[in-house]
C-alpha cells in the first residue's frame, strides 16, 4: 500500500513508532526534497500528529526546515501539553472522587492512553477524559461528577434518559467552563454496532501505568488492541492518522500480547476483520511487525487489503471531504464476518432513536413508544430524498 506525496510520507515516517539513525536519515532525506510546509502542518493538525512531527523534526536538527515552522510547531505543541497536563491532573482527580465514593472505574483512552502507548501523556492530541464504570454506579458517578460542576451533555426527560441508557454505550458530561469533557462508558460502542466484546474481561485483567508517582490501573494492552480497533475503526473508519499510530505504538511497546488469546476473542465476538483492518494498516502505514499468526489471518481475509486501500484513500487523497454517511454504512458492514452482526447492525441502527431524533418531537411519557417509528420517518425523509436526487 503506497501513499504518494512527500508530506505524506514525511507524516507516516513521523509517526512510525520506530527511532534511531534510519529514521533519522530518512527524514532528513524528505525534508531536503523540499516539503509544503502549510501544508504539511495542515495534515498534521487534521490526523492529531502535531506532537510526533515536532518530537521527530526537533530532535533531528535539521538546518533545512524553515526557522518559522519550527516555531509555530512548538507553539502548538505547547499549547497541548498545557492542554493535556491539565486533564491529566483532572482525571487522577476523578478518579479519587470516584474511587473514595465506592464507584470503581477503569481510565482509558486520552492522558493514560498516551503514556501507557507513547510514554509520555505530551506526545498524543485528546481532548476529553474517558473512563469505564459498571452500568449499576451510573446514577451515582452522574452526581459525583455534578458535585465537581459537571452537566450532562443532553438535557434529557426521565423517560428519554432511559431509553437512552438502554441503547447507548456512553454519557456525556461538561465542566461550567466548558474546558473539560467527561465521558462515562459501560461498554465500547452503542448497542447497534452489534460488537460483542466481553466487557467484563476487560475488568478481571487490569494492569498498572505509572502517573505522578503513583500507579493508575488501566486496561490490558491485549484488551486495549482490540479496543481501539473497534473505536477508531468500526465507529471512526480510521479517519485519522493519529489513530492508526496509537495501534503501531500500542504493539511496538507491549512486547507481552497474547495475541492467540487476541484473535480468539475478536473472533468469538465477530469483529476479526476489524482487528485485522487496523493491524494492516499499522503494519503498511507504518512498518509494524506482525507476529505469523497474524500476517497469515490478513492473507487469508482478502478482503482486508482491499478494505485497507479504501481508507487511505479517505484518509489521504480525499482528506477534505468528509466521509458521507452512506459510504461509512458500506464500510462498517464489509468490516464485519458474520451476516447475524450485519443484519443486527442495519436493523439497530434503523430503529434505534437517538437525541437527534428526540429533539424533532419530544413526546409525552405515556406515547414514548413512538420514539421507535420517529428514527426510520427521519432517516427515510434525510436519505431518501437524496436517492431521488431531491436531496
Amino acid at each position: 500500500m503506497k501513499v504518494k506525496g512527500i508530506e505524506n510520507d514525511l507524516l507516516l515516517c513521523c509517526a512510525s513508532p520506530f527511532d534511531g539513525v534510519p529514521k533519522a536519515e530518512r527524514i532528513k532525506e524528505l525534508v531536503r526534497r523540499g516539503i509544503d510546509w502549510t501544508h504539511i502542518l495542515w495534515t498534521a493538525r487534521r490526523h492529531g500528529v502535531i506532537p510526533l512531527l515536532y518530537q521527530n523534526l526537533k530532535e533531528m536538527h535539521p538546518e533545512d526546515i524553515p526557522e518559522g515552522v519550527m516555531v509555530r510547531l512548538r507553539d502548538e505543541f505547547r499549547k497541548i501539553s498545557i492542554s493535556n497536563l491539565l486533564l491529566t491532573s483532572e482525571m487522577v482527580k476523578l478518579v479519587d472522587l470516584f474511587q473514595s465514593n465506592g464507584v470503581a472505574v477503569i481510565p482509558y483512552k486520552g492522558p493514560i492512553l498516551s503514556l501507557q502507548v507513547y510514554g509520555d501523556v505530551c506526545l498524543r492530541q485528546f481532548c476529553d477524559l474517558d473512563f469505564l464504570i459498571h452500568k449499576h454506579n451510573f446514577i451515582k458517578a452522574k452526581e459525583l461528577l455534578r458535585s465537581r460542576d459537571y452537566e450532562p451533555e443532553y438535557h434529557m426527560s426521565p423517560v428519554e434518559e432511559s431509553i437512552y441508557l438502554r441503547n447507548e454505550c456512553e454519557y456525556n458530561f461538561c465542566s461550567v467552563n466548558r474546558k473539560v469533557f467527561v465521558e462515562l462508558h459501560w461498554d465500547i460502542v452503542q448497542k447497534y454496532f452489534s460488537c460483542n466484546l466481553d466487557v467484563e474481561e476487560f475488568w478481571r485483567d487490569l494492569k498498572p501505568v505509572p502517573l505522578l508517582g503513583r500507579e493508575m490501573m488501566t486496561l490490558s494492552p491485549d484488551h486495549l488492541l482490540l479496543i481501539l480497533c473497534v473505536h477508531h475503526g468500526g465507529k471512526h473508519h480510521w479517519e485519522t492518522l493519529g489513530w492508526v499510530s496509537d495501534v503501531a505504538h500500542l504493539i511496538h511497546t507491549s512486547k507481552d500480547i497474547d495475541w492467540e488469546y487476541v484473535v480468539e476473542m475478536a473472533s468469538r465476538s465477530g469483529i476479526s476483520r476489524i482487528l485485522l483492518l487496523g493491524l494492516c494498516l499499522a503494519r503498511d502505514l507504518l512498518s509494524t511487525d506482525l507476529p505469523d499468526l497474524v500476517r497469515k489471518k490478513i492473507k487469508d481475509e482478502t478482503i482486508v487489503k482491499s478494505l485497507a486501500e479504501r481508507v487511505c484513500v479517505k484518509m489521504f487523497i480525499e482528506p477534505e471531504n468528509l466521509t458521507p454517511e452512506f459510504e461509512r454504512f458500506s464500510l462498517y458492514l464489509k468490516q464485519r464476518e458474520r451476516l447475524r452482526d450485519k443484519t443486527r447492525y442495519c436493523l439497530r441502527r434503523f430503529f434505534t432513536s437517538t437525541e437527534k431524533d428526540w429533539s424533532l418531537l419530544r413526546l409525552p411519557p405515556a406515547l414514548s413508544s413512538l420514539y421507535k417509528m420517529i428514527r426510520p420517518i427521519r432517516l427515510t425523509a434525510k436519505y431518501g430524498l437524496k436517492l431521488l436526487g431531491y436531496g
